[in-house]
């Protein structure tokens, strides 16, 4: 907040958050009177247990002057937990996922995956991508269909996992070592490696235990991948089970195998998944998702100028 402080905080419109963290800070500042308000989007909350977290996390929702939700699901949550209303404003695609060609070839090479069929999650190590799930049913899809492999993309979080990568680590090390060669954790990478990545993928599998939308699920389909996600509440709000996507109990290790090894051995059913992800994924756009966020720092402008000329 202190280096927050040193800017010419008067010279911009509107204070935007997107994390609780930064949220606390435009809180404090909006105390000390240097911003008039500020608003957040809530992406989704997570389960703290740390009462410094906790804190963090409930005054990051209450004390912002307006809140946006990237889905109806945690727009109901708010309202529920919190008594906060918010304004749902979806997160969109690039239009590059559509209109550009990833380079196959030097993507195959620099991850040695010529010939393989390859299962690509992003999210990293963490419970609430699942991540231990994954690996399970990877360990089945791997007995039926042994030249797969297995890349998980993605850096650590702000927050402390290790437990739950303790225990990812613990549990890739009892399996099979033809299974264990076959899980390639690849980490952070910058947004071209993860386009091409999406474009050597056969299927896109995200079985998530939380999410506040799904950006990455959007992305996979405007790319032209089958997709395998949960059947959590929040991706039901644009996916279908075997119309653009095939669901399953984020719990049944077993269902998730299933419908990995579907995506890939069952042709009709991924060109059908393919063709109808497009066009989903096609429904969502940055430049509508602008048009709502203006509208919504004016209203902000216009009630916080009401405001400071009527005190």
């Amino acid at each position: 907040m202190e280096a927050l402080e040193e800017e010419t905080l008067d010279t911009f419109d509107i204070h935007h958050a997107q994390d609780c963290i930064s949220a606390n800070s435009l809180y404090q500042l909006r105390e000390k009177g240097l911003i008039p308000f500020f608003c957040r989007t809530v992406h989704h909350l997570d389960d703290f247990t740390s009462p410094v977290l906790v804190q963090c996390q409930n005054r990051s929702v209450i004390e912002p002057d307006a809140l946006i939700t990237v889905s109806r699901y945690w727009q109901d949550r708010l309202e529920s937990i919190y008594g906060r209303t918010s304004q749902v404003i979806y997160n969109g695609v690039e239009q590059r996922f559509f209109q550009e060609e990833g380079n196959r070839r030097l993507t195959y090479d620099q991850y040695e995956l010529k010939g393989k069929t390859v299962f690509l999650t992003i999210g990293g190590i963490e419970p609430r991508k699942n991540t231990l799930g994954i690996l399970r049913a990877y360990a089945r899809v791997k007995e039926i269909i042994p030249e797969s492999v297995l890349l998980i993309v993605g850096g650590d979080t702000l927050f402390d996992y290790q437990y739950y990568r303790k225990s990812f680590f613990e549990e890739l090390s009892r399996l099979l070592s033809y299974v264990q060669k076959g899980v390639r954790i690849v980490g952070a990478v910058d947004n071209q490696t993860l386009f091409h990545l999406y474009h050597i993928a056969d299927c896109f599998v995200q079985p998530s235990i939380k999410e506040g939308w799904g950006l990455a699920i959007l992305e996979a389909m405007a790319v032209g991948v089958p997709v395998i996600a949960s059947d959590i509440p929040v991706f039901q709000e644009y996916l279908v089970d075997s119309h653009n996507a095939l669901l399953a109990n984020p719990e049944d290790d077993e269902a998730i195998a299933r419908q990995m090894i579907r995506a890939v051995k069952e042709k009709d059913l991924a060109e059908m998944l393919v063709s109808n992800g497009k066009a989903t994924a096609g429904r969502y756009t940055w430049m509508a998702a602008a048009r709502e966020h203006m509208k919504l720092y004016r209203r902000m402008m216009n009630r916080g100028h009401a405001a400071l000329s009527n005190p």
